[in-house]
């Protein structure tokens, strides 16, 4: 862009007359060279031409060995570490510069940075160098800066990923992860040959394409570089690596010159050559072999630090044993010698009590690592170890042995000068636990709540040494024993007047009980007032360990036997709340209890069998109005008001709930006087688990648990039939009478079957009216009754959604709503189908059933008879049904009928029926009878 605009002005220049442009510049510069020639001569033209040449090949040369010289310096030291050469760094400048990539003498440059730092592989030099460009042009920095930013990178290469991934985005953390892990392994040349590949990956391209001016630049530097290489290699041979190559060269060539010469030229031309090319040959290969070794020395120098940093990574408390032991023989010198270290007095003492704290560590260390193998696996085990002791501990004791436990490890490696200070806070930590816990004690009541304050530190003293002994415990048994005397014999006396045993003290310790004590308590005396609560708390924890951890059996075995351990446990207050809040509560209930009683014999006399409702409500706000004073309410006569005025409200609508459950229970045990035996079942058990009968759900429960017990009654007549056949085939052994018999009760149970759904038609007819009864339902049967029916069917909505009988009334009588989809027979209809009862039946049924379900055979030609039809001669009562038995001989089919008699009477006719059936009904017995009720019965 800046050409684009200045060109004209660059034109001018190059172009304008005379010295105001370049070209003028030149022409006068000609110019002036050609007087210069024209005055100095042929001659002096010659020697100045040979003095600049040497001046020139001069310059070159001090040039190239100044880079040289800069290879050489990288590769010393810690950069011999890299394997790499100065004729390795050579060949591969030449190779990019060969490739075009840049200068000789910049890739010679950027090579020796990477070389120098002792960390990059020499196999990485030629990668690492092609890759700077690019690098540095993402950086934004030059290439040398760019090559000292990645050589940093691929040196400590974990954390050159992690700042790579982090800071420029250059790798992904899956990319970062793995070059670590890989690091961590120990391949560290393969992390920095994959960081290098991500690098270049990531950047590759960036680098702006070679100007014709820059490329310019680059060949007459490596002009000039080669100008001083020849100049260099004329003079010093170049190189180790090209001095040895160019000696192995002048040894070959000398050797084939002597392959064609006689021995005399050999002896005095060709062989001196050779045992001088051969002499050059052999040092400088040792030469090269010592440059070699001492790479590969350092390169295991170096390996062989990376191995051992992370073997004493792995084990620090060696490594801290090593620190400080080192550290406690620096201050026995200077101890055993102070004048050599220049100590003063004090500083003579300061190091006394550092070689004592470093003594202690060090000594701590070593028997955790000689027991445990390390300090952290033997903090475990001590913890464990401390757990194990506070097995069945109390709350007290278990936070009393955590005080001790992080006291002494604090107290294992602390210095002298501390140990002090942290005994301090744990008396202080200490003796808080134990005013709290004394306090908690005292509130709660019991033995320990009486004992003089002398005796409760004691025993607090005693639980916290032995902590699965509870302080209240330890308090009732002083108390029972001895009325917490810290000494003296036993209470108890023989018949002379003298103490009944030896035991003495404040928990009565025998002479055995003593010696057990002692394994606990070394030195114990039982009569030393100041170890008496002491060794009755041990005696009590050895006890304990005996009976498994059986607190009652452990007071048990302390004391007399069975019922020691509950009379000090009753004393100890663990059997109820001894604290004086707890008697004062107690009291209270009991006073609440004798108000309570008061009020309610009071309302019972005013109330009970006279007004169940106030009774009801007053007794639930006398309630109410207690639990509030028990909160803290303050009395009022208001508050008493207004909460009978809420329990008034609130039994109200129970009562009203109350009435409306009844009212729907006894409208469905109604419902139920008009199902047969199977819908009563079926009913039942829909609303026991749906709560109604009209849902959905409950309609589908209502007809598959009634097919479910269609079936079981089906199952239940053939398995009856079939039983009743084997049977009296067995007792007669006759198969005819066997079988007669099997039908015949086959045929009861059908009877019954159909008497049960007529009759339960007849009630159903009924079941709603107010004015039910015997009355009732012989009016349902015959087609009377009184117009006080309120129907059967009805639903909320004043309608008969579920169907039923509507109830007596006038042709116009409104009764409720009809819906869509429904057939309402007239009061014509009604009674010409044969009245309420038969209408009921039909719909209830489905319609007659035919004899394959249980119904009457032929039922197409069945008329059903009219109400005035059913009813007897005189109009009013019970019509008799008789029963006939017209089965002709041997005959095995049953043809059931019913006629209808002038005088009103029913003649239900089975044929082919076993002949004692009729006579089994006449005397009272088999289903006929029962399904009949008081029907009369005619045999014939």
């Amino acid at each position: 862009m800046i050409a684009m605009q200045q060109g004209p002005q660059i034109a001018q220049i190059f172009a304008g007359p005379g010295g105001a442009s370049v070209k003028g510049a030149f022409a006068q510069a000609g110019e002036a060279v050609g007087n210069f020639v024209t005055k100095i001569g042929p001659v002096g033209l010659a020697f100045g031409g040979l003095a600049v040449a040497t001046g020139v090949g001069l310059a070159a040369l001090i040039s190239y060995r100044s880079g040289q010289a800069e290879v050489e310096k990288a590769l010393s030291g810690v950069g011999r570490a890299s394997g790499a050469t100065q004729s390795s760094i050579n060949a591969l400048a030449e190779a990019q510069s060969q490739a075009g990539a840049m200068s000789r003498r910049s890739a010679r440059d950027i090579a020796a940075a990477y070389a120098g730092t002792g960390r990059i592989d020499a196999s990485l030099l030629g990668g690492a160098v092609s890759a700077t460009p690019d690098f540095a042009k993402f950086l934004g920095v030059d290439r040398s800066e760019g090559a000292t930013e990645l050589a940093g990178s691929l040196s400590d290469v974990s954390r050159g990923a992690t700042e790579l991934a982090e800071r420029y985005g250059l790798l992904t953390d899956a990319q970062a992860e793995s070059i670590r892990r890989m690091d961590a392994q120990g391949d560290r040349l393969g992390a920095q040959r994959r960081l290098l590949d991500a690098v270049r990956d990531s950047t590759r391209g960036l680098a702006e394409a070679t100007t014709g001016w820059g490329r310019a630049t680059e060949w007459l530097s490596d002009r000039w570089d080669d100008l001083g290489r020849g100049i260099d290699r004329a003079v010093t041979g170049g190189d180790l690596d090209t001095r040895l190559k160019t000696a192995r060269d002048a040894l070959a060539d000398a050797r084939k010159d002597a392959e064609g010469s006689t021995s005399i030229y050999r002896q005095v031309f060709t062989d001196p050559q050779i045992a001088t090319f051969e002499a050059d040959v052999r040092r400088l290969e040792k030469l090269v072999q010592t440059r070699d070794a001492v790479s590969e020395q350092v390169q295991r120098g170096r390996r062989s630090l990376e191995v051992g940093s992370l073997i004493r990574s792995l084990d620090p408390d060696q490594e801290q044993l090593k620190k400080l032991t080192d550290q406690g023989m620096l201050l026995r010198r200077a101890i055993t010698d102070p004048i050599r270290f220049g100590l003063s007095t004090e500083q003579i003492e300061a190091a006394k009590r550092a070689f004592g704290d470093v003594s202690t560590v060090v000594k701590n260390l070593v028997a955790d690592v000689d027991q445990f193998g390390s300090r952290a696996v033997a903090a475990l085990n001590r913890s464990a170890d401390a757990s194990a002791r506070l097995v069945g501990a109390t709350g007290f004791g278990r936070s009393a042995a955590d005080i001790n436990q992080r006291f002494d490890e604090q107290l294992r490696d602390a210095k002298e000068a501390d140990r002090a200070g942290i005994e301090r806070a744990r008396r202080v930590e200490l003796d808080t636990l134990t005013r709290s816990q004394s306090l908690e004690q005292t509130q709660r009541g019991g033995a320990f709540a009486r004992a003089p304050s002398e005796i409760q530190q004691m025993v607090l003293a005693a639980s916290q040494r032995f902590p699965t002994v509870p302080p209240e415990i330890l308090a009732a048994i002083g108390e029972k024993e001895n009325g917490f005397r810290l000494s003296g014999p036993t209470n108890i006396k023989d018949r002379f007047g003298n103490p009944a045993s030896t035991a003495w003290g404040y928990g009565q310790i025998t002479v055995d009980a003593e010696t057990d004590i002692r394994k606990l308590i070394p030195g114990f005396d039982r009569k030393d007032p100041n170890q008496a609560v002491m060794g009755a708390a041990a005696y009590l924890s050895l006890r304990q360990k005996w009976a498994g951890g059986d607190l009652t059996k452990a007071l048990d075995g302390y004391g007399t036997g069975p019922g020691y351990g509950i009379d000090v446990q009753r004393r100890a207050g663990q059997l109820g709340d001894t604290s004086s809040l707890g008697v004062a509560r107690d009291l209270d209930v009991q006073s609440q209890a004798v108000e309570r009683s008061q009020d309610a014999l009071r309302r019972n006399t005013e109330l009970y069998g006279r007004n169940g409702a106030a009774l009801e409500a007053s007794s639930r706000a006398a309630d109410l109005y207690r639990d509030m004073l028990a909160r803290g309410v303050p009395p009022s006569e208001a508050l008493r008001k207004s909460l009978e005025g809420f329990a008034l409200s609130a039994e109200d609508a129970a009562r009203a709930t109350r009435l409306v459950q009844f009212a729907r229970d006894d409208d469905f045990a109604r419902d139920q006087l008009g199902r047969d035996r199977i819908d009563q079942q079926a009913y039942a058990v829909a609303r026991a688990r749906f709560g109604d009968t009209t849902s959905a759900e409950a309609r589908a429960a209502i007809d598959r648990t009634r097919g479910t017990l269609e079936m079981s009654e089906t199952k239940a007549i053939f398995s009856d039939g079939v039983t009743s056949f084997v049977t009296d085939l067995r007792r007669s052994g006759d198969a005819a009478t066997a079988l007669s018999n099997a039908f015949g009760n086959a045929a009861d149970r059908l009877i019954a079957k159909v008497m049960d759904s007529a009759i339960s038609s007849a009630f159903g007819a009924v079941g709603g009216d107010s004015g039910g009864g015997i009355g009732g339902i012989i009016s349902s049967l015959f087609g009377g009754g009184s117009g006080g029916d309120t129907g059967v069917g009805l639903t909320s909505d004043g309608g008969w959604a579920g169907g039923s009988f509507t109830g007596h009334g006038e042709r116009y009588d409104v009764a409720g709503l009809v819906h869509r989809g429904e057939v309402v027979f007239s009061q014509d209809d009604v009674a010409r189908h044969g009245g309420v009862a038969a209408v009921e039946v039909m719909r209830r049924s489905g319609g007659l059933r035919g004899y394959d379900s249980g119904g009457i055979v032929g039922r197409d030609a069945f008329t059903m008879p009219s109400a005035a039809a059913m009813r007897p001669a005189n109009g009013n009562g019970v019509p008799a049904i008789n029963f006939i038995d017209q089965r002709p001989a041997g005959s095995p089919e049953m043809e059931p009928a019913v006629k209808r008699r002038s005088d009103g009477s029913l003649d239900v006719i089975v044929r082919t029926v076993e002949g004692r059936m009729g006579q089994r009904a006449a005397g009272g017995q088999g289903p006929f009878k029962q399904a009949a009720g008081g029907a009369g019965f005619r045999n014939g």
